[in-house]
């Protein structure tokens, strides 16, 4: 235990109800990013699962993509503000429990209050004896049970250590495996997130509740230079779930004109000299302050932050979307595979290859020997009428509907596995223009992959194959 030194009684108690808010709502945020986090974790999941099976375009795949970096930016900027606004409740909270019950009612001394969260190993267990030593402090019976700290630290160190296992699993390649394990990975986080910030709204609560629960004498209440009037302090709260839901668009030009407001009244304030009092506030003041200005101007600078953020994410999205998309490769890489290899171009029905594991629909695949271990064959073709390039979802509806067939036709049922799926190597609009309007079925081994040829020995292997 770290030395105890009772709190010097000229230390001034602070006021912790403004920024106690602040900290709630953007606890709430961060659960509301939580679960829109995992619901597109999930569908990115089905997209790729879709594609693999021939039922997506890379649009569906690009479309994904961006909708989860739309979440995944302002979650982490809400998780940022949020953590930081915890720290300024935590921190304002240890000095009012010293105050309250003195430093020796405390394992801890004031600096860990915000270290612990950030020394290694240490904040296995630092963090939960802050909090924890507070709450009893706070308490009026000094009693106060601490079950509710332990289950609150118990969740919270679950989902942090479930969310390191998912940062691992994002630097490794992309499969639809993967995928899957992190969709299930991420369900029990947020379930477990939500569990762990309900209790930690109730816990910063309780603990704001003792410390501005002291009865005094009621008292005139004069402004303060570092205290807000209560519409600013309101509009402060407005401006911060404004930027935090700016993700519809209609709400970004409100949460920045809201912002600037309360940045100006906030610099406004009166300059009556602030009286030192080593207790809480007064609970029946008459006419007094809604909350700190520190308090008011943060949330208003971090609605500020989150409605910029929005608007240049939607505005790169609208850019984005209009500009057609960038050819992946050049005609001349796709008629001139490198030695060993095969494109859409250059492939023919029988070809025996590698299947690549990556979801791209432009593919050069490694050839190999039907009698060498492989694990994808081309086992017919179907080449589009002339014309203009039809567009992904219109050309996938023509290949669909000559792909079963096909393989009814050509695959040898004893040759392959009930869970091998269809794959397809098609051509993009580059190769499109070019007059490459082929696009091969092909039969993915799921499993131990082929040896040998997986056609009948009458397969039709012409092109196209009809």
């Amino acid at each position: 235990m770290d030395a105890a030194v009772q709190g010097t009684p000229t230390e001034r108690y602070r006021t912790v109800t403004g920024v106690a808010t602040a900290a709630k709502a953007l606890i709430a945020s961060v659960l509301v990013c939580d679960v829109l986090d995992t619901a597109f974790t999930w569908h990115a999941h089905f997209v790729v699962r879709d594609y693999l099976a021939g039922n997506a375009t890379t649009a569906d795949l690009e479309a994904a993509d961006l909708v989860t970096t739309l979440v995944a930016i302002p979650a982490l900027l809400v998780s940022i503000a949020a953590g930081v606004v915890f720290l300024i409740w935590l921190w304002r909270a240890r000095i009012n429990a010293e105050l309250l019950g003195g430093r020796s009612a405390h394992r801890r001394s004031r600096g860990w209050a915000i270290g612990g969260w950030f020394g290694p190993v240490v904040n296995l267990w630092f963090p939960y004896q802050v909090v924890s030593d507070i709450w009893r402090a706070s308490a009026p019976r000094r009693q106060a049970p601490g079950g509710l700290i332990i289950a609150w630290w118990v969740l919270f160190v679950a989902v942090t250590i479930i969310g390191q296992i998912l940062l691992r699993s994002s630097l490794e390649e992309i499969t639809e495996q993967g995928l899957q394990e992190a969709a299930n990975l991420a369900t029990l986080s947020t379930m477990l997130n939500l569990a762990s910030g309900v209790l930690i709204v109730i816990i910063i609560t309780q603990i704001t509740t003792w410390q501005t629960a002291t009865p005094q004498q009621p008292t005139e209440t004069h402004a303060t230079p570092g205290a807000v009037d209560h519409s600013t302090a309101r509009m402060a709260l407005i401006t911060l779930l404004l930027g935090v839901f700016s993700l519809v668009p209609l709400l970004i030009v409100p949460g920045i004109v809201t912002a600037v407001l309360v940045l100006l009244r906030a610099n406004r304030g009166p300059a009556t000299p602030e009286p030192e009092t080593t207790g809480p506030p007064e609970t029946t003041a008459v006419g007094g302050t809604a909350g700190s200005r520190t308090t008011a101007v943060v949330m208003a600078l971090s609605g500020l932050l989150f409605s910029v953020t929005w608007s240049g994410i939607w505005a790169y999205a609208v850019v984005d979307a209009t500009r057609g998309p960038e050819p992946s490769t050049t005609l001349a890489d796709c008629e001139n595979p490198p030695a060993g290899s095969a494109t859409m171009c250059t492939m023919k029905p029988g070809d025996c290859f590698t299947w690549p594991g990556e979801a791209d629909r432009f593919l050069t695949v490694a050839l190999a020997s039907c009698t060498q271990p492989h694990d994808a064959q081309a086992i017919g073709a179907y080449t589009a009428d002339d014309g203009p390039w039809p567009g992904w979802d219109a050309f996938q509806n023509q290949i669909d509907a000559w792909c079963g067939p096909i393989a009814q036709r050509n695959v040898d049922a004893s040759a392959v596995s009930p869970d091998d799926s269809l794959g397809l190597i098609t051509p993009d609009q580059t190769a499109w223009d070019g007059g490459h309007h082929t696009a091969f079925c092909a039969v993915v081994s799921e499993a131990s992959g082929y040896r040998q040829s997986i056609l009948v020995p009458d397969a039709d292997l012409s092109v196209p194959t009809r």
